[in-house]
């Protein structure tokens, strides 16, 4: 009997010797026997489930210096991929080196951070350089590139979130990201921010997962909450971009907007019955309105709210009577699924089923696994010290209205020498946002604190990075601008607009900071 596996990139013939394999048969035991061959013999194999099995994304795998931090490197180049049942597509994204490869994919590589690390990351642009276009709030550069780390509470200037970065398509540049004890754990994303090039770019799909490992004893993270199996996926939308700021690269045969979770259309995730898994989920639609998603039905799957921006819920978990939440294309949601019949249900954006879930029953599920206390209760993280409750502190630094249009904030389109405001360090800012449901809006490096009680899908009290909501009054939102200085982007979140005009940024000076917050302040769970 021959089997073929294979391993280390090459295909390798184990022979089973006759008089055993009769042996094993004689016993029953033919399938265990298999398992333990292929446990012996392929533990560096990958599982390649059916057609379309959605898996998770690849990953960067650090090295570690002799200092104690991190080194690796990404690469942004093009890549032919067919978009199954659909055609073609030729783009741009992230990808990472494997032997002598570089592995190009879609979505690109996951980064995964650890709590006080810090991590060098080279971005090596493997595109052909452009001639530079010097102009603001246009389309153009195509090849010119960078890396912005969505819903990181680091630096937004030097080598680390700077969006002002620009690496041309021939050049290298040296990220380090000095990853805060006090970051909070959870997933977030990544995607090129270079102005003029966005829109292309992200439109293309050129998004990739953060992951911020969780720390249970500093954040006082349940067991049973560890113990459940992450899933990652990004579900991506990717629109036609053709020629955009005379770009001569993207290609495809395909002619509307279509989703992918995981660079598949319309693939199925495997599931095991009867146990909690943690989805982490990346949403990334170049236009980024509110969008509604689904996982399953109520009759088919359990599903619970752990997250949202990447940013734990002020108690978790929380109900989702109809398993669905409202969101906006640049959002990012943490759930707790578990389905309990067996057999296929979908998951759903925009009303359309992007992918379906498998639920079979091939082991006996992890039991102990459980978004929730191992006692069954619900419990509450431990934030850090820039989400300190808001609530009832009133604001000592800038307080105003917020306008978007498709190429201005406030009727000013973008100058990358004035800022929209400038804040003393430590300071809390509250921003009336009066239509984020047709502009949404993100602010970079500070969660802000929900304030007002009717903005549909964000709730009051909680923490986001980037809102789309309808509000009579607009809505208000506060964020604490603690302990890091200087430039902090905020800017409408459809990309196209972005690119046009649609961005400023606060200052935050340093000059004379005003006292923190005291340490013990509370995020309490506002009922």
């Amino acid at each position: 009997m021959t089997f073929i596996i294979k391993k280390k990139k090459k295909l390798k013939k184990y022979f089973l010797p006759h008089s055993l394999f009769q042996t094993m048969l004689h016993k029953q035991r033919k399938e265990l026997f298999i398992l333990f061959f292929l446990f012996l013999y392929c533990f560096d194999c990958v599982y390649v489930g059916g057609e379309n099995i959605i898996k998770d994304p690849q990953e960067l795998k650090w090295k570690r210096n002799v200092d104690g931090s991190y080194y690796g490197e990404i690469y942004f180049g093009a890549i032919e991929t067919e978009i199954n049942d659909l055609g073609t597509l030729v783009t741009r994204t992230y990808g990472i080196k494997r032997g002598n490869k570089i592995h190009y994919s879609i979505p690109s590589p996951t980064l995964r951070f650890t709590r006080g690390k810090t991590y060098n990351l080279l971005l090596i642009n493997d595109l052909e350089p452009v001639e530079i276009n010097p102009e603001h709030n246009v389309l153009k550069n195509p090849n010119v590139t960078n890396i912005h780390t969505h819903g990181l509470h680091i630096s937004g200037e030097g080598n680390s979130d700077n969006v002002y970065v620009s690496v041309n398509g021939g050049e290298k540049f040296q990220y380090t990201y000095e990853i805060a004890e006090n970051q909070l754990s959870g997933n977030y994303f990544y995607h090129p921010h270079s102005h003029g090039s966005t829109y292309l770019q992200v439109g293309g799909g050129a998004v990739g997962p953060v992951i911020v490992n969780d720390d249970p004893k500093e954040e006082m993270v349940p067991a049973s909450f560890v113990e459940m199996k992450e899933r990652i996926f990004v579900i991506g939308k990717i629109i036609n971009v053709t020629g955009v700021g005379g770009d001569e690269l993207f290609w495809t045969d395909i002619e509307d907007p279509f989703w992918t979770v995981n660079g598949i259309y319309k693939g199925t995730v495997e599931m095991q019955k009867d146990e909690w898994q943690r989805y982490r989920i990346v949403v990334s639609d170049p236009f980024a309105g509110p969008r509604t998603l689904q996982i399953g039905t109520p009759e088919t799957c359990q599903v619970v709210l752990l997250s949202r921006d990447g940013l734990f819920r002020s108690t978790v978990p929380q109900n989702l009577s109809e398993n669905s939440i409202i969101l906006t294309g640049a959002s990012r949601v943490g759930f707790g699924v578990k389905c309990t019949e067996i057999g296929t249900t979908s998951i759903i954006m925009e009303d359309v089923a992007v992918a379906q879930i498998n639920v079979v029953d091939y082991r006996k599920p992890n039991t102990f696994a459980s978004p929730y206390d191992p006692d069954g209760s619900v419990w509450k993280p431990q934030f850090p010290e820039y989400m300190h409750n808001l609530l009832d502190i009133d604001p000592n630094g800038d307080t105003k209205k917020i306008f978007i249009s498709p190429t201005a904030v406030n009727f000013e389109s973008f100058d990358p020498e004035i800022p929209f405001s400038t804040v003393p360090l430590n300071s809390i800012n509250e921003f009336t946002l009066v239509n984020s449901n047709g502009h949404p809006f993100h602010l970079h490096i500070y969660p802000f604190q929900i304030m007002s009680k009717d903005c549909p899908g964000f709730d009051y009290g909680e923490f986001y990075d980037t809102i789309s909501a309808f509000s009579p009054t607009g809505c208000r939102i506060r964020f604490y601008a603690y302990n890091i200085p200087g430039k902090a982007m905020m800017h409408c979140h459809i990309v196209l607009h972005e690119d046009n005009g649609a961005m400023s940024f606060l200052y935050v000076d340093d000059s004379d900071p005003l006292p923190p917050l005291p340490p013990d302040t509370p995020y309490l769970f506002i009922e």
